[in-house]
């Protein structure tokens, strides 16, 4: 009978590469999260684990969207009713401002659609015979999240109001590859990923979200959430002895011998 030599070897390469991040100047502190609860390894988790975290995304996906607010850099059409030759497309500059027809310069960022509109309209309403003004946008590059970690593309991203995790982790590339015993295999590792949001990680799921598509995990990403993908940790089993083919494998969990 012949006999296998299994020989298990863990290698802890480290979770976080500068190469896999870019990397930027704005990265939170994790030690310092207002809610460091959030993560709870699955096995450890009890109905009322569950319950809490259950309920928490029910909440995140109930919350109404926060108001559009115009920022430097969107592209915006400005119009006048009944006078073409005041309207303009422009972008909002990096101070905020933009140039208008009799008023000059006005600060538009911060402001929603109606108020900015109403704020030009105060303006030229000297010189214009009862305005209206619409503010139209073209473009929006203010409303942007971070993605960064073992991903292919880390960076920053505009995101729209219907871009939920799964979305955000396809536009960064999804999973960096690295070369393993000759074959490009996924370092992400999704179980141990977070999104931050205002100082809090939410309680979700990657795996449930981007390998299953669980919906109520796959939650819509907002304006300045942070999200880092892990780094899986190279964990390898290396078959050897009176074996055909010795090799070196990554260890999955529930990986058998046959």
């Amino acid at each position: 009978m012949k006999k296998i030599a299994l020989l298990l070897a863990l290698a802890t390469a480290g979770c976080y590469f500068d190469r896999l991040t870019s990397n930027y100047d704005s990265v939170f502190e994790l030690n310092n999260l207002a809610d460091d609860t959030a993560i709870i390894g699955e096995a450890s988790r009890n109905e009322e684990d569950e319950s809490r975290i259950r309920k928490r995304l029910m909440e995140l996906e109930m919350e109404e969207e926060p108001a559009y607010h115009m920022n430097a850099g969107d592209k915006i059409e400005i119009r006048v009713y009944d006078h073409p030759d005041l309207g303009m497309t422009t972008r909002i500059g990096p101070d905020g401002m933009v140039g208008f027809a009799f008023i000059g310069q006005v600060k538009l960022s911060g402001q929603t659609i109606a108020q900015g509109a109403e704020h030009i309209r105060e303006g030229i309403e000297p010189y214009v015979k009862n305005p209206v003004v619409s503010i139209t946008v073209l473009e929006v590059a203010s409303e942007t999240a971070t993605i960064a970690g073992a991903c292919t593309r880390p960076g920053v991203y505009n995101i729209s109001n219907a871009t939920r995790l799964a979305d955000f982790y396809a536009m960064a590339g999804a999973s960096a590859k690295r070369l393993f015993n000759g074959v490009d295999v996924d370092v992400a590792d999704l179980e141990h990923s977070i999104l931050v949001r205002n100082g809090e990680i939410l309680p979700v799921d990657f795996r449930k979200a981007i390998d299953k598509g669980d919906s109520l995990n796959n939650v819509l990403v907002r304006k300045g959430d942070y999200v880092f993908i892990a780094q899986r940790m190279e964990s390898s089993v290396i078959i050897c002895g009176e074996v055909r083919s010795p090799h070196k494998r990554l260890y999955e969990p529930g990986m058998g011998l046959i």
